[in-house]
């Protein structure tokens, strides 16, 4: 972490230019983690700072959101926010002209913490019931909320709906993804719009789903479930991709 904030540090010596420009933007990441089920891929924490380009941007405004998925629609939520430099100067009150660089290495440390706490700790808790769906559509709202020009969620779940709203376990679910796909993919799609509806608005949000399945019928549900909040998803103008990964690489 030491060599790569230092290598941050002297780009920011270097970089000067478009100052006002680089002021007007600004990046959200909101990750949501699962913790009911054992096969998450954590992405890296040095992969979501190269999210937000700080030794070009560093100017510029930035929001991180870290919230986990269970059997409840309600969760812990960690939220972490770096002013603009603008308005970040107000507190500069010693007219320090490194003020800026240190704000924007202590929001660095601050997201690569919150991170760590997560994927040192270990997750799985072993609880069947996951409410995978409200969760993701609420973060969605939060992201078209926000006046950022790049926004990226980062799921790491199999994002298989098993609560009241949706049995994802059930065999009878299972033998339609066998015999047919396309079916399944859009029952589920159905079933969740009915029940809530996606933001329309989702232009400029770029999703990741990361997961890597351990048997057969985990890859199998895991397909049609992703399938589904993708079609939804890009049916409303964001982007999805489904990775097993654990390093974001922008598309």
């Amino acid at each position: 972490m030491k060599k790569y904030l230092l290598s941050i540090m002297i780009i920011f010596v270097v970089t000067g230019c478009n100052r006002n420009k680089k002021m007007l933007e600004a990046t959200a990441v909101v990750w949501l983690f699962d913790i009911t089920e054992g096969t998450t891929v954590y992405p890296s924490w040095q992969s979501i700072l190269d999210l937000y380009h700080f030794p070009e941007n560093r100017y510029k405004e930035a929001y991180f959101k870290k919230g986990c998925i269970s059997n409840f629609k309600n969760n812990e939520e960690d939220i972490l926010h770096l002013d603009n430099q603008q308005v970040g100067e107000q507190w500069n009150r010693y007219d320090d002209p490194k003020y800026r660089d240190k704000q924007v290495i202590a929001y660095m440390n601050q997201v690569k913490n919150s991170i760590e706490e997560t994927t040192n700790s270990g997750q799985d808790n072993g609880r069947k019931e996951t409410q995978c769906y409200h969760r993701i559509v609420s973060e969605l709202e939060y992201l078209s909320s926000l006046k950022a020009k790049r926004k990226v969620m980062i799921i790491t779940s199999d994002v298989i709906e098993n609560s009241e709203l949706l049995r994802g376990y059930s065999s009878d679910l299972y033998h339609l993804m066998i015999n047919d796909r396309n079916k399944a993919v859009q029952e589920i799609a159905e079933k969740f719009s009915d029940d809530e509806s996606i933001p329309n608005k989702l232009s400029g949000i770029d999703v990741y789903i990361l997961f890597n399945p351990r048997t057969k019928e985990d890859d199998i549900r895991f397909d049609v479930f992703s399938s589904a909040y993708k079609q939804m998803i890009e049916e409303n103008h964001g982007r999805v991709f489904i990775k097993s990964s654990q390093n974001i690489k922008e598309q």
